[in-house]
């Protein structure tokens, strides 16, 4: 009993068949009356790209250092344990990407007796130094 393999000699002539037509269809439509050729129209068609290309002669923009947020939070758990002597302290939050910039001021969370208190920071040098305010 024969194996059941493809006919590959039929399979061949129709692609074969096939990519003969294919390229005289598409010569019939790009040379229909009244258009125009294909090298002209190409010329015309406009890109419609999402972004644009930079210019490679231009400078990156420098985006200002910010703060680990991680760090930050293990920072400030540790002054209101340590420095404030707060017992009951459980978690400190801290929002992400907080510039360093002497003068930015923004609000971490910690939770101190099952209650959320709002714990105020301000950054007091350009390299990172800042204070950590007391629960509010």
């Amino acid at each position: 009993m024969p194996l059941p393999f493809p006919n590959r000699s039929t399979g061949g002539a129709v692609r074969g068949g096939l990519l003969l037509l294919v390229p005289v269809v598409l010569l019939v439509v790009a040379c229909a009356p009244g258009e125009s050729g294909p090298g002209e129209e190409s010329r015309s068609t406009r890109s419609s790209a999402a972004y644009e290309v930079p210019d490679v002669t231009s400078v990156p923009e420098r985006r200002p250092p910010v703060f680990d947020d991680a760090a930050v939070q293990d920072d400030v758990h540790t002054v209101l344990a340590e420095d404030y002597g707060i017992d009951d302290l459980d978690v400190v939050t801290c929002p992400p990407q907080q510039v360093v910039a002497k003068g930015n001021t923004f609000t971490c969370t910690a939770v101190i007796s099952g209650a959320e208190r709002s714990v105020p920071i301000t950054v007091t040098s350009d390299e990172g130094s800042y204070t950590v305010g007391r629960p509010e």
